[in-house]
């Protein structure tokens, strides 16, 4: 971690700094290790306000042997202290990750904050707690009536998801016309980031039919969509075992995948620890670390643990804040 003692915090234009709402993430994984041993470097960016209990970070600054730093300003949720478990996906973890996201996004809903940063959660703990969401995007999506557009990467590297968190084998069966079309026009109004390259879904993008006629599809409304636009912002469909090759990436700093792991591989391969989950398309802003719990590490005091990823969250949530501007500019104009 970079512990620049020159930087300042971030204003916006009227002078006043920039606060960023930050959700504690699953408790019994690593996010309140990274928020105890980052808030000195974050609050060098911004003003932040951390959606957890300071009985909880007590909790987990004993097992850490930390402190939890004076200058820290949290909104309490509006649930019961959990008692933290090292390690363990639990209901009562993953209702209190839930309602401190949601103690976070309200934050930003009412202005309060300009920007939200989730931390980590546990899938499988918010469906033991009965919470209907498969992750921060599907809650987001349902919330506002509107497709959330999961992106992920790194300034000069961005890949959009057309489909997340769903089983490989439904993903044939999202690909439409109408939806296709929605998605790109959506992501082009959310982040104009001139030529995007679209993976196709097949092995060499269908080989002209004969490995499968979703990629035909995929090119009419490719063709389709840059007409509507007025210019060729879309090129493809490329194949996915070459789309991602340093002479493609030279040629393109953004990418629509069609599927999960197409487009993770190569952000994760490629730029693991300094990443970022971005929600476009949505009313609100959202960055979080690309990196789950990391249940098999929390509170160990690792030499494992990376903070690189929230450290670059945090700045990218607090140049969307600041800016107001497409995505191009975040990604381009570091």
């Amino acid at each position: 971690m970079n512990n620049n003692s020159t930087l300042k915090p971030d204003t916006l234009q009227n002078g006043s700094q920039i606060c960023i709402a930050v959700s504690c993430g699953d408790i019994n994984g690593v996010a309140p290790e990274i928020i105890l041993k980052t808030h000195g470097f974050i609050r060098k960016l911004c003003r932040v306000q951390y959606a957890v209990h300071r009985e909880l970070l007590e909790q987990a600054a004993g097992l850490l042997k930390l402190s939890v730093p004076d200058d820290i300003e949290l909104i309490e949720p509006d649930a019961p202290v959990p008692d933290i478990l090292p390690g363990r996906c639990t209901k009562e973890s993953g209702k209190y990750s839930f309602a401190s996201f949601e103690t976070a996004l309200k934050q930003t809903e009412n202005d309060a904050c300009g920007a939200l940063v989730t931390m980590p959660v546990s899938k499988k703990a918010w469906q033991i707690a009965g919470i209907p969401y498969v992750g921060y995007t599907d809650a987001l999506s349902k919330r506002y009536g509107r497709q959330g557009i999961m992106t992920l990467g790194r300034p000069g590297f961005y890949v959009s998801l057309y489909t997340d968190h769903i089983p490989l084998k439904a993903v044939p069966d999202k690909l439409y016309e109408e939806e296709l079309s929605n998605f790109l026009l959506n992501l082009h109004a959310s982040a104009d980031a001139g030529s995007i390259a679209v993976t196709g879904l097949n092995p060499h993008a269908g080989e002209e039919g004969l490995l499968g006629q979703e990629d035909k599809l995929i090119r009419d409304v490719i063709g389709q969509v840059n007409r509507k636009i007025g210019r060729e912002i879309y090129r493809g469909p490329f194949p996915g075992d070459s789309a991602f090759t340093p002479a493609m990436r030279r040629r393109f700093s953004h990418y629509v995948a069609m599927y999960h792991d197409q487009g993770l591989i190569p952000v994760k391969t490629l730029f693991f620890e300094e990443a970022v989950n971005i929600s476009l398309n949505l009313p609100v802003k959202r960055v979080s670390p690309d990196h789950g719990t990391a249940f098999d590490i929390a509170y160990c005091n690792s030499p494992h643990l990376s903070c690189t990823s929230y450290i670059e969250a945090v700045k990218t949530a607090v140049r969307w804040a600041r800016r107001e501007i497409f995505m191009s500019d975040i990604t381009h104009n570091f």
